[in-house]
């Protein structure tokens, strides 16, 4: 019912993304981890899911050395659970499939 607005959270940084939907953040050991999808409106092939890291659920959130991507094009949409062991696992949607059926 009550909350602050307390700045944005993180907006890309110096690559200014369409729409980064589907976010979600979780910690693996002691890193914080913030995965999006780049929701691209140039093509439908490049639809990609990516990821930044941080020491803290605040950020900052820097793009670690590579690409900053998870698997290739058409990996959407995904979320991540931890199990009990202390593993994760990160799951999603991938709509490209041969016919053309997802």
């Amino acid at each position: 019912a009550n909350w602050t607005y307390q700045g944005v959270f993180y907006d890309g940084g110096p690559t200014n993304y369409f729409n980064m939907e589907c976010p979600g953040i979780f910690q693996f050991g002691s890193k914080y981890y913030l995965i999006f999808s780049d929701q691209s409106i140039s093509s439908e092939k490049t639809k990609l899911m990516h990821y930044r890291v941080s020491n803290s659920l605040n950020g900052p959130w820097s793009m670690p050395s590579g690409s900053g991507r998870i698997d290739g094009n058409a990996f959407y949409a995904a979320k991540a659970a931890p199990d009990k062991y202390g593993d994760a696992y990160i799951f999603g949607w991938c709509f490209r499939r041969s016919g053309g059926t997802d």
